[in-house]
């Protein structure tokens, strides 16, 4: 209720730190068979991931605020056949494959029609440590195979820089070089170190807030280094 309520146009899932780790598989078919797996975090936190949040659910939360599924693919850990498989699972039509045969027989036969796919997550960081020619040709790797499932024009999303590191982005676009498709750059930009998200002073608040107002810089930045290249 308190999502729908605000309206957001896309969810985004699994994460964050724990796509980087995720098996699609893992949040399939029924929930009490599903595996118990370790967070990205458990050595600070100790948390076991159970897993009964998984698709189906996800979807149906989407469904249910009024939201478009933004699902983040694992490229840190998984091969792009993982992605490719995953991608027909979720929207191939009913009735054409195995996979889309075994998404009905987990309750729903129709395709989730999923528009929108990040290409990893954080690779310059924990999502493998990669140089931006690296991430590129990662990038060009899982797009390139998983275009023949693509059967409903879903757009693809590259990972892009931490906040204010524009020399990814020039890096990222020139080895990139539009050797497939891609439909937008989601660089990172935090606005921690202002205090509790719920507990939190009147300075913290303005410190948050200037933080945030640094956006529209950081977007015009990384904007006219993607330009020189397109």
């Amino acid at each position: 209720d308190k999502f729908k309520a605000i309206n957001p146009p896309v969810l985004r899932w699994p994460g964050g730190c724990f796509a980087e780790t995720y098996n699609w598989r893992d949040g399939i078919g029924p929930r009490d068979k599903r595996p118990a797996t370790c967070g990205w975090w458990y050595n600070y936190d100790h948390r076991v991931e159970s897993n009964a949040v998984g698709t189906h659910e996800f979807m149906d939360f989407c469904e249910m605020v009024g939201a478009k599924p933004y699902v983040a693919a694992n490229i840190t850990a998984q091969t792009p056949m993982d992605m490719r498989n995953f991608m027909e699972y979720l929207n191939m039509p009913e009735n054409t494959t195995t996979l889309a045969a075994e998404r009905a027989k987990n309750g729903h036969a129709a395709t989730f029609d999923v528009q929108y796919f990040g290409i990893g997550n954080e690779n310059w960081g924990g999502g493998g440590n990669m140089t931006p020619e690296q991430y590129a040709r990662e990038y060009i790797r899982y797009a390139t195979i998983c275009s023949s499932v693509n059967v409903n024009g879903a757009k693809y999303i590259a990972c892009g820089a931490d906040s204010w590191n524009i020399d990814w982005t020039d890096r990222f676009m020139r080895e990139f070089a539009h050797r497939c498709p891609i439909w937008g750059l989601a660089f990172h930009y935090y606005c921690g170190g202002a205090g509790d998200p719920v507990n939190f002073t009147e300075e913290e608040w303005y410190t948050l807030i200037g933080k945030a107002s640094k956006m529209d810089e950081l977007i015009r930045r990384h904007d006219a280094a993607m330009l020189t290249h397109d």
